[in-house]
C-alpha cells in the first residue's frame, strides 16, 4: 500500500486538519528513515536528508547538501 501523504507539506495539512492525530500519529526519525503511522497503517515514509530538504523549503530557510 502507497502512503497516504507523499510530501512534507502534505504531511502538515493533514495534522492541521485532523486528518492524523498529534498524539497518535508521531513521526518516527531513524537514521536511514523516517515515518509516521496511524490506524490504518504506514502513511509516510522519506529518507531524513529529503524530509529535512523539504521542512526547510516549508521554512523559507536557503540549504544546500553538504
Amino acid at each position: 500500500m502507497a502512503e497516504r501523504y507523499r510530501t512534507v507539506a502534505e504531511l502538515r495539512i493533514a495534522y492541521d486538519t485532523g486528518r492524523l492525530s498529534r498524539d497518535d500519529a508521531v513521526l518516527c526519525l531513524d537514521n536511514d528513515d523516517t515515518h509516521v503511522h496511524d490506524e490504518t497503517g504506514r502513511v509516510f515514509s522519506m529518507p531524513p536528508d529529503e524530509l529535512l530538504a523539504q521542512a526547510l523549503d516549508l521554512l523559507g530557510i536557503p540549504h544546500e547538501p553538504a
